[in-house]
């Protein structure tokens, strides 16, 4: 008779933990939807964002840019706060991201490195990986892109139309999501068997 009652109390108590569990996870797991959302629109906004940077002012995407110093100066400095406003106040990891924004645009007044356009447009989320207060999203964007092979100079100007995954990594800082890393794939021929880069087909 205890032995019935020891066993009738440990199937109760595992019971009870079974269904807190159950619980705690389909609550976590309605917060998190609820939060994509919010999340989507940061990570769209920021892509744009970085996208629209991989590029010199409007009227000077051309051969032999005469953009002036002062000119690019002001643009690399809006630049830095534009993307630096997607961050924590206190973390310094955009610099990463924009240190190389700033030397690849010094360096396409050059006509063998300027791009001409550049474009990405998310067609769909393919993961959202929540550990706590950080979420790493992959998705996966359209690209249109005409300008340098950055992975091989000696590829000239190429015009693709290219499937690209990509990812970022932001975390919820009170209310709001702010990034933490992101990898934005830019086009490229001479990795388009790999590298998160489909080649759909060359523009032009």
């Amino acid at each position: 008779m205890r032995a019935l009652k020891k066993l009738n109390r440990g199937v109760v108590i595992t019971i009870i933990v079974v269904l807190c569990v159950s619980i705690y996870l389909i609550v976590l797991d309605s917060t998190q939807n609820t939060q994509k959302s919010a999340i989507q629109k940061v990570v769209e906004s920021y892509v744009k964002t970085y996208v629209g940077y991989n590029m010199l002012p409007k009227d000077y995407r051309v051969e032999n840019s005469n953009i002036s110093k002062t000119e690019l100066d002001s643009y690399i400095s809006k630049m830095e706060s534009d993307i630096k406003s997607y961050f924590t106040e206190n973390d310094s990891a955009y610099k990463f991201m924009t240190n190389n924004l700033k030397s690849d645009l010094e360096s396409q007044k050059s006509d063998t490195t300027v791009v001409y356009s550049y474009e990405k447009a998310i067609s769909s989320y393919t993961d959202f990986s929540f550990d706590k207060s950080i979420v790493t999203v992959t998705f996966e964007t359209n690209s249109k892109y005409d300008g340098p092979d950055k992975r091989d100079p000696t590829a000239g100007r190429l015009k693709l139309d290219a499937v690209t995954t990509d990812t970022v990594v932001l975390k919820k800082v009170k209310d709001d999501w702010k990034v933490v890393y992101s990898n934005i794939n830019r086009p490229s021929q001479s990795n388009s068997l790999g590298g998160g880069i489909k080649i759909r087909h060359m523009i032009g």
